[in-house]
C-alpha cells in the first residue's frame, strides 16, 4: 500500500499506532487430548533429573561393589601389604601408648615406636591410593567393557537370527506360491529354479513361459497359413494352364 500524504500527522510521529489484525486461526479452540493419551513435556523437571542421577549412581555403585576385589595375584599381594602396614601402625601406636602409661622406659623409646606407627599409616595410605585403587578401578572398567561387548554380541546374534527367520519365511511363502501355481495347472510353475524372496516370483516366471509359448504357437500358425496360401496359389496357376491347353 502506497503512502498517501507524507505530511499527514500519522506519518510525523515515531511510535506506531494501531495493531495488526489477528487471524481467525487464533480464535479456534484447541481440541482436548483423549483420555488414553498421556501428555508429557520434553523438558525434564529438576525432580526427574535428580531421580535419573540417583538411579545412575545406584547402578554404578552396585557395579563397583560387584567387582570390588579383582581375582588377580598382584591385587592380592598389594592388599596383603596394605593390611600388614595398617596392622603395624595399629600395634605400634597402641604399644607406644602403653609404654608411656604403664612401663618405666625412656620417652625416646615410646616416641620411636610411635614413629613406626606413623610410618605404617603413611605406607598403607600410599599403597592404597597408588596401587590397590588403581588395580580395582582398572578391573571394574574392564568388566564394564566386557559386559558392553557381550551385550553387543548378543544384539548381533539376535539380529542375525531375525534376518534368517525372515528369509526362511520368505522362502516358505515362495514354495507355497509355486505349489499353488502347479496345482492350478500353470505350465512350468513347479520347475525348480533360482529362488527369490518374493512369493510372486514363480507366478511371474510361469507367466513369462506361457507368453513365450503363445508367441511360438502364433509364429507356427502364421507359417502354416503362409504355406497354405502358397499351395492354393500354385493350385490355381496349375488349373489355369490346364484350361488353356
Amino acid at each position: 500500500m502506497s503512502q498517501r500524504n507524507p505530511m499527514n500527522d500519522r506519518y510525523q510521529v515515531d511510535e506506531k499506532k494501531g495493531q495488526t489484525r489477528r487471524s481467525a486461526a487464533t480464535a479456534k479452540p484447541k481440541a482436548k487430548a483423549a483420555s488414553s493419551v498421556r501428555m508429557q513435556s520434553a523438558t525434564k523437571t529438576p525432580k526427574q533429573k535428580k531421580l535419573e542421577e540417583k538411579a545412575r549412581r545406584d547402578e554404578r555403585n552396585a557395579h563397583d561393589r560387584k567387582y570390588y576385589n579383582p581375582p588377580t595375584e598382584e591385587f592380592k599381594m598389594w592388599k596383603k601389604l596394605y593390611w600388614g602396614l595398617l596392622g603395624l601402625a595399629i600395634i605400634t601406636t597402641g604399644g607406644s601408648y602403653l609404654l608411656r602409661m604403664y612401663a618405666v622406659v625412656p620417652e625416646q623409646v615410646s616416641l620411636t615406636v610411635l614413629a613406626f606407627g606413623y610410618v605404617g599409616i603413611i605406607g598403607a595410605l600410599i599403597v592404597d591410593f597408588a596401587k590397590v585403587r588403581k588395580l580395582r578401578r582398572a578391573y571394574q572398567e574392564e568388566m564394564a567393557s566386557k559386559a558392553t561387548k557381550e551385550l553387543r554380541a548378543e544384539a548381533k546374534k539376535e539380529h542375525a537370527a531375525a534376518v534368517a527367520a525372515k528369509k526362511a519365511a520368505a522362502a516358505a511363502e515362495d514354495d507355497k506360491a509355486r505349489e499353488a501355481a502347479s496345482k492350478a495347472g500353470v505350465p512350468g510353475a513347479g520347475k525348480p529354479g533360482r529362488k527369490s524372496t518374493s512369493p510372486f516370483s514363480s507366478l511371474k516366471e510361469s507367466a513369462i513361459q506361457v507368453f513365450q509359448g503363445n508367441k511360438k504357437a502364433a509364429t507356427t500358425t502364421e507359417a502354416a497359413d503362409k504355406a497354405r496360401e502358397a499351395a492354393n496359389k500354385t493350385d490355381s496357376k496349375a488349373g489355369k494352364r490346364k484350361g488353356r491347353q
